[in-house]
């Protein structure tokens, strides 16, 4: 309740602190608008006592004495009352105050009061115009009163209106005065003069002047405040004249007024110090000015929310404002009268003022009555000093008039001193969101030395002939314009610029910004700085320029431009001696030229700038007249030209860079006598039919562009006249013209050039002086062009860098008549396809010719770093017709060229065919004979000189004819390599060589030397092919010397050369010594053939033949070289005749491939003769001679006759005689003598059957892998047949993988670090020892077997995998130098502590961190001790004392840590590192060197093995080799060295059992001879041992074991079915023996390792059973 209550009385009094607050702001509100007419000079206080009511009426009949009872009758009562005061006053103020008596102190103080105090006149209705006091002077009023008030006598008349009113005719002369009329109706008449006064006229006060004999009413420092009044002027020439005063019309009405400041002020006095603006001027608030005339000179106008009608203002003052007034004419005329050219502001010319004048116009409107016209609105003519004009929200309405609305004409041109910040313009104009509607002018604005700035206009029903006029230098400014067709208006022109010789003189700057213009005029510019930006410009129906003079820089950004006007044929930009530039704009939809320029003028066109859709009759851009056009990053969109190009030029310089051009038609570029410099331009599907560009005379430069998916009919992109055209870093892709260059007396330079899937053709040439094509790519075209090339009487061609890849061309290529010099550097021509078809038409300009480049009647051609690579080619490729033939004929020639020619071609002068440092690789050259019946070459030369220099021609193949064609020619093959190539219808696979029969042989000449020809293919000569090559060979230039032909390959004859009726040379054996000749095959004549000679013979000489059995004989035919005649093949009549019976036998054989042979059954005696003889074709007289016998046959004497052994016989070579065959292992009867599966007959001899090992020898002496050959099958190859020595084990190998090495090392350190660890400890090294000795011995026992895997590596060896070797070479000594290095290696690994080092290291990271929390405490509690002992101990003595105590305790105290830590430390480990490390530190170097002994316990097997192998042999058929390896000879250098290694390790192993030997016998009977420290101490490491006390023996009946399983496993190799019996009897021994005296302590260990003998046992019996023996479990697979 009580929260209520505060809250309630809370409320209440902020309730009546606001009633309270509004009282007093009541208050102080109405004191406010009470002194609002007061006087606040001296006094500010108004007191009731110093108020004087003076009435007066013109009504009383008497003068009366001012009282309301009885008021004076006249002005001039008051003013004689006032005058009168201000005398006494003046007079008494020089008495002195103590000669005053009472009297006239009493009067002079009511006269200070009168003239001191308020006085108020009141003033009866009437009419008051005092003929004595014509000028109503009021002098040293400080506050004086003029107010109506109504008397008894004006209230009885209150019904007329016209006697209720106060009409004053007199003149007004105030002086030193505060003076206040106060209405309302109240009228003055006449003139009034203020001087250093101050009056306020207020409530419906009338002012008119109609006192025609005084015009003039002055107002001099005075201060006049005109509210709700009228001031008005009834006769046109009265005006007021004032100086430094301020003047306020408030609600008030001015009526023909004239107001007039004066150039400058007259006087200067204090008063103006004290007015409070300070400065002279009018201002107008609420009010309406009608037909008046304000001339303020330097003085301020301030026109607010007021109607200016038909009124003038001449002014030049600082500020000059208008806001939110309206201005309005209706009879604009009545100023014509006076003035000529006058406007509604008018800057006065005849003013000098040092300031700027400002003119403001805001929110403000201009209404006109469209048929009386209007005035302009503002005039500043011939201004000598700044102006600025603002104009701000203004609306003009219905503005009519001749002449511009604006006229800003400045004196002359401004500078910085005048002020003006840009030093072009005297006079600023600023029109800030204007409307203009309904207006109709010559121009909105004509300058000149001015600056205008429109933003952000309107224009509504608007007719301007020229919207903008300069007449000389200007500043504009214009943004957010906006005109189009809805908003009605007309302009002829935007902007203009009328030529005048004395104009311009200096540059204007001009500006559009943010601006849309649809349908209007154009733009004029002279000598002006331009820039368009954020422009629309749309012209639909009316013409649209925008021209540039006298050095105008025209700049265009952001903007967009269409023009369509109907077939007017004109032009966006036109320009003369000026500049362009259009940056990031838009031209598109239009339908006329966009830019001419002329007359040394530039036109700057870029920065993402695009012409779209543009269709006209005449060229886009124009430029000529020594001008430049600069276009850059720009797009050219759909642009369609008819009959004219898109850019035309006529003597001037064109650049264009970064700028595409896409669908454009009809024509790209045409020039005359210009340079153009184009630079990453993209010219895409763009259509012409005529040329896209043409040239005449001029220089083109093209870079890094492209032209891709352009099409002309049947013309060209390019048309050259006397031109030069430099193309470089450009792509031609799908374009469709032919040709694509047409060119006439011109100069054609193309660099970096990508070609690819165009159409038609490239170049047509004619009479052009230079064709220079440099890195020229041709790459993925899919349609074929019809050439790239053809010139005629062009007088130099150069192609560098061509690259060519993946096309597809038909015959023509390159075609080229009458040239001087036609050269080709680093030509790559690879991937292409060339077909052949039909010629319905010549494709090219040249008749009749043929090839894929064709070069006829050059003078000299140099090709170099031709390379043509796996290509398909239907066509000859190369193709020389009258190429500069030379004759050589007589030994002069041939020696001044010799001596001038350092080169083996010594019948040129420099003219001719050069090839070279050129390849032609993997291409493929195929013969069509349904279209044509002319076989197809890589090279054809005719009637020409051609030479060859480190040139390869290889792996060429097809079913042409072969590489080269030399007709009539003459050819130099110098330091080439020809090799790999392919023609089986070729004649001459690399050269096919025809003289000419009609002139003489020793005319032509061939040079071949210093190449190679290998694994070529021909069908006729598999490298060369010569039609009658002896007279070439008589011409002393001819050479066939220092070549290298190998491998080649005839099809039919003539493995190198095959010739056609004579052979090669006469001296086949001078060609066989100067040149390199091997490995040549052909069907007929392995090197060289000819046609078949007219003999025949047989193919080898046959004397002997075996007696009773049937022999075959072979004839032949032979060529010119005594080859074989392949070809021939017939049936021929054979005769055999036996000399010693003349018995004649007639046979008939058939003749294959030039051989031919038959069987006959020769049988007689020793050296019986038989003849044998051909009838047809060719007489064959042969000698044969019986001798021998077949094989395992003798010859018996007593039968003469060759007969077999008995059964169970045969006959042995070596023995010469019948040796009996062990039926066991071999089968013998008659001829079929054989051993059977694991047997070997050694060189087929029955004497030499040696067994093979395990599974490698099958019956027949075949063997059971693929990869084994040789005696005993103990030899390998690879898969091409070469010899291999590597294997693993005894096996062969299939797959070598030097990868293996990786796990076979790791392996290997796996097991020394395993070794590392388990030496120490019994509890370890017995088991793990224990399986490493059983996997060893079945790795050294198994050795021969197949299908192991792993196993090997414990043998210490580098064979892992069966089947698998490291690599090829590795023979058995080399892997057994592998095998003694890993061992010595894991022994000395084995021999260190690195494992238990390691597992150590490891345990102590774990434990590190509790450890060093221990040593801290520790630390702690002996930092205590020491302490207190140094607290308890103060003397010297008790510490000396103290220091030998605490000394001794510690040590015992650090004794005993040390103790305890390593037990602590030790029990942190495992066991069996506790176990090592207590037998390590409780028995020292016995328990290591007991552990080294454990370790080589478990090398004996390895070592002993690997020596072993080293030393034993085999002897196989007389020769001995190592038994291991048979491509080893046992008595090599390297395997004796092998052998002396072996016999060392034997040394060391033998000496370590006789000490152990020799330990057991001393201590064992005591003998003191051999006693002494160190067997003292071998013995204490002999006794430490695992073994019982009375069995130390054993390891070395372990041992031994171990040596005897390794030496068997070798000599047992070939001995195998005794090998595994022996081994298993040995192991049972052994194994009894172990069991019955168990020699081990340890029963664990005791079990462990019977268990291990017995496993070995099982392990052997089950390797020597039938079933493990009847599986290929331990078969190599065949196909190995």
């Amino acid at each position: 309740m009580k929260l209520f209550i505060y809250q309630y009385l809370i409320t209440f009094i902020f309730l009546i602190f606001i009633f309270i607050n509004n009282i007093k702001s009541q208050k102080i509100l109405k004191n406010n608008n009470i002194n609002h007419y007061n006087n606040n000079n001296n006094n500010n206080n108004y007191y009731e006592e110093n108020i004087i009511n003076i009435y007066i009426n013109s009504n009383n009949q008497n003068s009366g004495n001012g009282t309301i009872v009885n008021p004076y009758n006249s002005l001039c009562q008051i003013e004689s009352l006032l005058y009168n005061n201000n005398n006494n006053n003046n007079n008494n103020n020089n008495n002195n105050n103590n000669n005053n008596n009472n009297n006239n102190n009493n009067n002079n103080n009511n006269n200070n009061n009168i003239v001191t105090s308020t006085i108020i006149i009141n003033i009866g209705y009437g009419i008051y115009n005092d003929t004595n006091c014509n000028q109503f002077l009021i002098l040293n009023c400080k506050n004086i009163t003029f107010q109506p008030y109504i008397s008894n006598n004006n209230s009885n008349n209150n019904n007329k209106d016209e006697e209720q009113q106060i009409s004053i005719y007199n003149s007004l002369n105030v002086i030193n005065s505060k003076f206040y009329i106060k209405g309302p109706f109240m009228t003055f008449y006449n003139n009034w003069n203020l001087s250093n006064s101050e009056m306020d006229i207020v409530d419906n006060v009338n002012i008119i002047f109609n006192n025609q004999y005084n015009l003039y009413s002055t107002i001099l420092k005075s201060k006049v405040n005109l509210i709700n009044s009228t001031l008005k002027s009834s006769i046109s020439q009265q005006r007021f004249e004032i100086e430094d005063s301020l003047i306020t019309f408030k609600s008030s009405k001015l009526n023909q007024v004239s107001i007039n400041f004066p150039i400058k002020s007259t006087t200067t006095t204090t008063l103006l110090e004290y007015w409070e603006s300070g400065n002279s001027g009018i201002e107008i608030i609420d009010s309406i000015v009608v037909e008046s005339f304000f001339q303020m000179s330097f003085n301020d106008l301030n026109v607010r929310d007021s109607i200016w009608q038909e009124s003038v203002l001449f002014t030049f003052a600082n500020n000059n404002r208008f806001e939110n007034t309206t201005f309005k004419q209706n009879n604009p005329k009545i100023w014509s009268l006076f003035y000529n050219g006058v406007g509604i502001i008018n800057l006065d010319s005849s003013a000098y003022n040092e300031d700027v004048a400002n003119v403001f116009i805001l929110n403000s409107q201009f209404m006109a009555n469209p048929k009386n016209g209007a005035l302009s609105l503002i005039v500043s003519n011939h201004v000598p000093y700044n102006v600025s004009i603002v104009l701000e929200n203004v609306k003009m309405v219905g503005f009519h008039k001749y002449e511009s609305m604006f006229a800003s004409v400045a004196m002359g041109s401004g500078d910085d001193s005048s002020g003006s910040s840009d030093g072009y313009s005297n006079i600023t104009i600023l029109l800030e969101s204007v409307e203009f509607i309904n207006c109709v002018s010559p121009s909105m604005i004509t300058m000149g030395f001015s600056h205008l700035i429109m933003n952000n206009p309107t224009f509504t029903n608007c007719i301007f002939e020229t919207l903008i006029e300069t007449r000389d230098t200007s500043v504009i400014k214009i943004s957010y314009l906006s005109l189009s067709p809805s908003d009605n208006n007309m302009f002829t022109k935007i902007l203009s610029m009328p030529n005048n010789e004395n104009s311009f003189y200096q540059t204007s700057f001009i500006e559009l910004s943010n601006t849309f213009l649809e349908s209007v005029g154009s733009f004029e510019f002279r000598n002006s700085i331009v820039r368009f930006f954020n422009t629309t410009m749309i012209s639909v129906d009316m013409d649209s320029f925008i021209n540039g003079y006298q050095q105008s820089i025209i700049e265009i950004i952001l903007c967009s431009f269409t023009s369509n006007p109907f077939g007017k044929i004109n032009q966006l930009f036109y320009i003369e001696e000026s500049s362009i530039s259009l940056s990031e704009s838009k031209f598109y939809d239009s339908a006329v030229p966009m830019v001419v320029a002329f007359k040394n003028s530039s036109v700057l066109i870029g920065n993402n700038s695009s012409f779209i859709n543009i269709q006209t009759g005449q060229p886009i851009i124009s430029v000529g007249n020594d001008s430049i056009l600069e276009i850059s990053y720009t797009l050219f969109e759909n642009c369609t030209i008819n009959s004219a190009p898109l850019i035309q030029s006529n003597s001037s310089s064109v650049y264009i860079s970064d700028t595409n051009f896409f669908q454009v038609s009809q024509q790209l570029f045409n020039s005359y006598r210009s340079e153009f410099y184009i630079q990453v331009i993209n010219v895409t599907k763009s259509y012409t039919q005529g040329q896209l560009i043409a040239s005449n005379q001029d220089y083109i430069a093209i870079s890094a562009s492209s032209f891709n998916s352009n099409h002309g009919l049947i013309d060209q992109m390019f048309s050259l006249n006397g031109s030069i055209l430099n193309v470089t870093s450009t792509e031609f892709n799908e374009n469709s013209f032919n040709p694509m260059i047409s060119s006439l007396n011109s100069t054609i330079i193309f660099q970096d050039i990508i070609y690819s899937n165009n159409s038609g053709s490239f170049i047509d040439s004619v009479r052009d002086d230079t064709i220079s094509i440099n890195l020229f790519q041709f790459y993925d075209s899919r349609l074929p062009i019809n050439y790239l090339l053809c010139s005629n009487d062009t007088k130099t061609i150069l192609l560098n860098d061509i690259f060519m890849n993946n096309n597809y061309f038909t015959q023509n290529f390159i075609t080229a008549l009458n040239a001087e010099t036609f050269q080709i550097n680093q030509f790559q021509f690879t991937n292409n396809l060339i077909v052949q078809v039909p010629k319905l038409s010549s494709s090219i300009p040249l008749d009749g010719f043929f090839g894929f480049i064709s070069l006829n009647q050059i003078s000299k051609v140099l090709i170099n770093n031709f390379n043509v690579l796996n290509n398909r080619i239907g066509t000859t490729f190369l193709t020389f017709s009258d190429c500069s033939f030379y004759q050589c004929n007589d030994d002069e020639n041939f020696i001044n060229n010799n001596n001038n020619n350092n080169n083996n071609n010594n019948c040129n002068s420099g003219n001719g065919i050069y090839i070279q440092n050129s390849y032609f690789i993997t291409n493929t050259i195929q013969s069509d004979i349904i279209i044509d019946s002319k076989s197809n070459y890589l090279i054809q030369s005719e009637s020409s000189t051609i030479s060859f220099y480190n040139s390869n021609i290889n792996e060429n193949s097809g079913n042409g004819k072969g590489l080269i064609l030399n007709i009539n020619s003459n050819i130099t093959i110098d330091s080439c390599s020809m090799n790999f190539n392919n023609f089986p219808n070729g004649t001459g696979s690399v050269l096919s060589f025809f003289p000419n029969y009609f002139i003489n042989d020793s005319y032509q000449w061939f040079i071949i030397v210093e190449s190679f020809f290998t694994s070529n293919v021909g069908a006729y000569g598999g490298v060369f092919y010569f039609k009658s090559p002896g007279g070439p060979l008589r011409n002393p230039n001819s050479k066939f010397e220092n070549n290298t032909i190998m491998n080649n390959y005839a099809i039919q004859q003539g493995g190198i050369i095959y010739t056609t009726d004579t052979p090669f040379h006469q001296d086949m054996k001078k060609v066989f010594q100067s040149n390199t000749i091997l490995n040549n095959d052909a069907f007929c004549g392995v090197n060289f053939s000819s046609n078949m000679m007219k003999k025949a013979e047989f193919l080898k000489p046959i004397r002997k033949v075996v007696d009773d059995s049937s022999s075959t004989i072979e004839y032949r035919f032979i060529d010119y070289y005594g080859n074989l005649f392949k070809p021939f093949s017939s049936i021929v009549t054979l005769w055999i005749n036996r000399t010693s019976t003349n018995q004649l036998i007639n046979l008939t054989n058939n003749v294959n491939a030039g051989k031919g042979k038959f069987t006959f059954e020769f049988i007689g005696s020793i050296n019986d003769e038989y003849l044998i003889g051909v009838e047809n074709p060719t007489p064959v007289l042969a000698k044969v001679y019986v001798d021998g016998c077949s094989p395992y046959q003798f010859y018996n004497t007593t039968s003469e006759m060759c007969t077999y052994c008995p059964n169970n016989y045969a006959l042995s070579q070596s023995l010469n005689k019948c040796y009996p065959c062990n039926t066991n292992i071999m089968n013998c009867f008659s001829s079929t003598v054989f051993a059977i599966d694991g047997y070997y007959l050694v060189n087929n001899d029955v004497s030499m059957v040696e067994e093979c090992s395990l599974d490698m020898c099958e019956s027949y002496n075949l063997c059971t892998s693929n990869s084994a050959f040789g005696n005993l099958c103990f030899s390998c190859t690879d898969g091409n047949g070469n010899l291999v020595q590597t294997k693993n084990g005894i096996r062969c190998c299939s797959h070598f993988k030097p990868i293996l090495l990786i796990p076979i090392l790791a392996f290997h350190l796996l097991f020394a670090l395993v070794l590392s660890l388990i030496k120490y400890s019994d509890s370890f090294r017995i088991p793990i020892g224990q399986i490493i000795i059983f996997l060893q011995i079945n790795s050294v026992i198994f050795f021969s077997y197949s299908g192991i895997y792993i196993l090997p590596l414990f043998r210490m060896t580098v064979d892992m995998l069966d089947g698998y070797c490291l690599w090829e070479g590795l023979n058995y000594n080399f892997k057994s130098f592998l095998s003694f290095s890993i061992i010595i290696s894991l022994f000395l690994i084995g021999s260190t502590d690195i494992t238990p080092s390691f597992i150590i290291r490891i345990y102590r990271k774990i434990s590190i961190i509790p450890n060093k929390i221990h040593q801290q405490q520790q630390q702690q509690q002996q930092q205590q001790q020491q302490q207190q002992q140094q607290q308890q101990n103060r003397n010297l003595s008790s510490l000396l004392i103290n220091d030998i105590y605490n000394e001794t305790i510690n040590k015992q105290q650090q004794q005993e840590q040390q103790r305890e830590q390593q037990h602590q430390s030790m029990a942190k480990y495992p066991n069996y590192i506790v176990k090592i490390l207590e037998g390590k530190i409780k028995y020292r170097s016995v328990y290591y060197w007991k552990s080294i002994w454990s370790l080589f316990q478990l090398f004996v097997i390895p070592i002993t093995f690997n020596a072993i192998s080293l030393v034993i042999s085999k002897d196989v058929g007389g020769n001995d080799f190592l038994a291991v390896d048979f491509s080893i000879d046992y008595q090599s250098n390297s395997n004796q060295a092998c052998i002396i290694i072996a016999i060392i390790i034997f040394i060391i192993l033998a000496l370590v059992l006789f000490m152990q030997l020799l330990l057991l016998v001393t201590f064992k009977f005591n003998n003191q001879l051999f006693r002494n420290r160190i067997t003292e101490f071998l013995f204490k490491i002999q006794y430490h041992l695992e073994y019982r006390p009375n069995f130390k023996w054993f390891p070395i009946f372990t041992i031994s074991r171990s040596i005897v399983f390794c030496s068997l496993s070798i000599t047992l190799l070939f001995r195998m079915q005794y090998y595994i019996p022996i081994i298993l009897l040995i192991q049972i021994f052994y194994t009894t023996i172990s069991l019955l005296i168990n020699p081990i302590k340890g029963k664990y260990s005791r079990d462990f390792n019977n268990i291990i003998n017995l496993l070995q046992v099982v392990v052997f019996i089950t390797a020597n059973s039938n079933l493990i023996q009847s599986k290929p479990l331990f078969n190599q697979d065949k196909d190995n």
